[in-house]
C-alpha cells in the first residue's frame, strides 16, 4: 500500500476491513441436522410410541387407537385441576378416563416450533403420582429437541445422555430453548 495515494490507502483499508467483518459475520456451518422427523406419538399408559406423516393424521390416529378424545394441553391442565380438586381416588389409574390428555410436547426446534412430538395419558394429573419417562429417545428424535411445553401437573427433564446421564435441562413446565442441551437430549422423564 506505500505507493497509494492517502485516498486510495483509506479505500484499500476499508475494503480489507470490511471482508474481515463480513467473514466474521457468516456463522460457521453447522453439523448437517436430520430431515425433519415425522409427528410422533408416546402413550404413557401403554409404554408405545408411534410416528405419522403429520399432526392431523397422528391426532386421528390417537383417537381411534384410545377411542377417546384428543384433549389439549389447557384441557389437561383444567382436568388435572379438577381431578385433584375431586381427590386421590380420580387420579387412581384404576378409573377409567373419558378423554386422551397430552401431558408434554416436544418440538423439532426452539420456540415452539416445527415437528411435534406428543406424550398422552387418559389420567390428566398422571404426574401427580407416576412419572413418565424413556431412557433412550428413538423415532428421529434423538438429539433433535428444540423445545418442549409440559401439562397438568407434570414437569419436564431432558438428559443429554442415555440412561439419565451427563448434562440435563428441567425439571420444568416450560422450556422455549434449551441451552447447551438444544438438539443434543438422549433421554427425558415428565413427573411432577
Amino acid at each position: 500500500m506505500s505507493g497509494l495515494t492517502p485516498y486510495r490507502r483509506i479505500a484499500a483499508s476499508l475494503v480489507i476491513a470490511l471482508t474481515a467483518t463480513l467473514a466474521l459475520a457468516v456463522p460457521a456451518q453447522a453439523a448437517p441436522r436430520a430431515e425433519t422427523p415425522l409427528s410422533c406419538w408416546s402413550n404413557a399408559d401403554t409404554g408405545e410410541q408411534q410416528c405419522f406423516e403429520d399432526d392431523a393424521t397422528r391426532n386421528a390416529a390417537i383417537e381411534e387407537e384410545t377411542g377417546k378424545d384428543l384433549r389439549s394441553g389447557l384441557a389437561t391442565n383444567l382436568a388435572a385441576a379438577a381431578q385433584l380438586k375431586l381427590g386421590s381416588s380420580v387420579t387412581s389409574l384404576s378409573v377409567s378416563a373419558s378423554a386422551t390428555y397430552i401431558l408434554a410436547i416436544f418440538y423439532w426446534s426452539a420456540n415452539y416450533t416445527d415437528s411435534t412430538w406428543v406424550v398422552t395419558s387418559s389420567y390428566a394429573s398422571l404426574c401427580s403420582t407416576y412419572s413418565y419417562s424413556d431412557n433412550d429417545i428413538t423415532g428421529g428424535w434423538n438429539n433433535q429437541i428444540g423445545s418442549f411445553k409440559s401439562y397438568g401437573t407434570c414437569k419436564t427433564k431432558l438428559w443429554e445422555n442415555p440412561g439419565f446421564s451427563g448434562s440435563s435441562y428441567g425439571l420444568v413446565k416450560l422450556g422455549p430453548t434449551l441451552g447447551y442441551l438444544n438438539d443434543k437430549a438422549s433421554a427425558y422423564t415428565i413427573s411432577d
